[in-house]
């Protein structure tokens, strides 16, 4: 944020939206930002969860340290319908991951969400990207056909008519991937074919 957008800025009460450009000695993310109450908020896109992938959307507490919290935008807490999706940055030797957006499934633990931040996890956002959201896993974290699901939807194929089977258990992760393209990549987990198979499935693989 250049000095003197900052110093202007400082010197209202009111709320004031600005737009960061990135640069190299950039202190905040590019892109749409209000300064309010002496603090500067990122304004962040909505998008709709059309194929049913997530469980809820996710934003740091902290900008510097892995925490997280919820955030209930649409839909309830263990059914978001929109998810907050932060700027792109140019990569930076430093932050290799820069800019990226990603989803973890809901296996792993992370910091905030009553348990601690997995190492993986914690290792993709030291390197710059962005946890946007959960994404859903089925029963037991085993097998489960649409026809099965008990606690929720499963989340849709995109390909073909949107019924075909997501697989699972890492079936929200496939079909956000294959569905958003804002969404990077997603971290799911893999024993007997729980990725393999929803990224076949998901066409993906």
């Amino acid at each position: 944020m250049q000095q003197e957008a900052r110093d202007m800025v400082q010197q209202r009460n009111a709320w004031k939206v600005f737009l960061a450009q990135e640069g190299p000695e950039q202190d905040i993310a590019q892109g749409p930002h209000l300064y309010y109450n002496k603090t500067v908020w990122q304004i962040l896109p909505v998008h709709s969860d059309i194929a049913g992938s997530f469980v809820t959307a996710l934003a740091p507490r902290d900008q510097a340290q892995p925490n997280f919290r919820t955030l209930v935008l649409l839909g309830t807490h263990y059914q978001t319908l929109g998810i907050a999706v932060p700027a792109r940055a140019p990569r930076m030797n430093l932050w290799p991951l820069r800019g990226l957006r990603f989803a973890v499934k809901d296996a792993y633990r992370l910091r905030g969400l009553k348990t601690s931040l997995s190492t993986i996890v914690q290792t993709m956002v030291a390197a710059g990207a962005h946890v946007v959201a959960m994404t859903k896993l089925s029963s037991m974290i085993g097998k489960e056909e649409p026809t099965e699901a008990t606690e929720y939807h499963v989340p849709f194929d995109p390909r073909g008519d949107g019924y075909q089977s997501p697989a699972g258990s890492s079936g929200g992760n496939a079909a956000a991937v294959a569905t958003y393209g804002w969404l990077d990549f997603a971290i799911g987990t893999d024993t007997i074919g729980s990725a393999q198979r929803p990224a076949l499935g998901n066409g993906i693989f």
